[in-house]
């Protein structure tokens, strides 16, 4: 059996699309699946939704609640509730391909693996403003993926493709063995921490597991206008950077207020460039990871000399 996870938080209506777009898959006769939405806090009607599709669904839905905020609390939750062989993984804004788990199985039994994923391509609310349709490295900010090449992810990870949480199907028995997502890790309403993904697949690699990457599986993420704004790409990679320091090394140097002296001064390198070119977005970019690896690194060295 197949197990779809969907994480949801106050997102009643795009999940309705979400969970309609699942019902459209062109399921080959004798595969069972069901769909499992884990409800994380939700006071809208996503009971309601959850219980309309489960009416009509061609496969079982059922809810399980996760009062704990953050995405990777209620995919855990999922995770426990789940009865499936393979867990398949989805957003609450996202609609897949009607042969999207087809072809996913096809790939994971083709080559042997552990975990495959593929393109996540945008469905967007608005048209996007030029500087995103040109620079697809912003793409990542956005949780998208258009790499149209199959490729065998490895460590180190390379800077594309890479596998998102939005499309991400994984046998039950490695995430067993790996314990699930990093609930510490990943986003709530709160913060825009990233990284989670990364961190579940390396550990799935460094325990000689199998990763494909796969254009074939596909599935289209709704993108909203608030997003294509600078200020949400600001405040992505401030909070990216933040999330990134708990998978570093501890940086060397004499301390400030706990901080090497050597991060100050390139954090006011790089403000110094963004003041002569403000409205450059590769300099603001360049600015807010450095503002974040430097708060993120002042928070983990203060908890660990208090601890």
């Amino acid at each position: 059996m197949i197990s779809v996870l969907i994480p949801t938080h106050q997102r009643a209506g795009l999940l309705d699309r979400a969970l309609t777009a699942l019902a459209r898959q062109r399921i080959p006769s004798g595969l069972e699946w069901e769909v499992v939405v884990a409800n994380n806090n939700c006071t809208d009607e996503t009971p309601e939704v959850v219980r309309r599709h489960a009416r009509s669904a061609p496969a079982g839905v059922r809810q399980v609640l996760e009062s704990r905020p953050g995405a990777n609390y209620a995919r855990n939750a999922a995770l426990a509730a789940a009865r499936g062989d393979i867990f398949a993984f989805v957003d609450d804004d996202i609609e897949v391909d009607e042969r999207w788990l087809p072809t996913a199985m096809a790939t994971m039994e083709r080559e042997h693996a552990d975990l495959v994923g593929g393109r996540i391509l945008p469905r967007w609310e608005v048209p996007p403003p030029a500087w995103l349709l040109d620079n697809h490295e912003f793409y990542d900010y956005l949780g998208l993926m258009a790499w149209d090449a199959p490729a065998r992810i490895r460590l180190p990870f390379a800077d594309r493709p890479k596998i998102w949480g939005g499309n991400l199907i994984v046998r039950r028995s490695s995430s067993d063995r790996v314990g699930g997502f990093n609930a510490e890790v990943g986003r709530t309403s709160t913060r825009l921490f990233s990284g989670d993904e990364s961190d579940f697949i390396r550990r799935i690699l460094e325990g000689a597991g199998v990763v494909v990457y796969d254009p074939a599986i596909v599935v289209h993420h709704y993108v909203p206008r608030e997003r294509m704004r600078r200020r949400y790409f600001w405040r992505w990679i401030y909070g990216y950077a933040q999330g990134r320091v708990r998978f570093l090394s501890v940086p060397t140097g004499r301390p400030l207020f706990g901080v090497p002296r050597w991060m100050y001064l390139r954090l006011l390198r790089h403000g110094l460039a963004l003041l002569t070119a403000p409205r450059s977005l590769r300099r603001q970019i360049d600015f807010f990871w450095e503002l974040g690896l430097f708060v993120g690194w002042y928070k983990r060295l203060k908890t660990e000399r208090s601890a």
